[in-house]
């Protein structure tokens, strides 16, 4: 049986106004099964509130990334996200020690299915909207 890559669960937390573009470029990046939810911050602070600067709503991502490539993304992701900045988010990995075949593909096919249902609903979404065009331009010739 052929070993399993080394890999590490990455944690990323960013304001949520962020969060698209956090899943673009871990997708990017090559990180697999991302997972993501809204988080509430508890930090609180007067001014930041009165200057309306304070954003309590956090977008968590949690996904499994290969040992070997961690290193680059976590750089990637902290430029690119300003992770480097106060209060900008932040983001870190957690060494797997053992995962079993399973898991790991268990991880893998919910991602696969994910995106499969993506294309079949986008297909969809691109089919009701040539017929509807198609609807619109035969009522326009009558």
């Amino acid at each position: 049986m052929a070993k399993i890559a080394p890999v590490k669960i990455l944690i990323l937390v960013v304001s949520s106004n962020k969060s698209d573009f956090a899943r673009e470029l871990l997708n990017n990046l090559g990180a697999c099964a991302v997972w993501s939810f809204l988080g509430h911050g508890t930090g609180k602070s007067g001014i930041m509130d009165i200057l309306g600067l304070n954003n309590p709503e956090q977008a968590v991502f949690i996904s499994v990334v290969p040992t070997k490539n961690s290193t680059q993304i976590l750089g990637a992701l902290c430029k690119d996200l300003d992770l480097y900045k106060d209060r900008m988010g932040m983001a870190l990995t957690i060494p797997l020690g053992a995962i079993s075949r399973d898991t790991l593909n268990a991880f893998l096919d919910v991602q696969k299915q994910n995106e499969m249902e993506l294309k079949v609903f986008e297909e969809q979404q691109r089919k009701e909207q040539a017929e509807l065009e198609q609807k619109e331009r035969v009522e326009d010739v009558k």
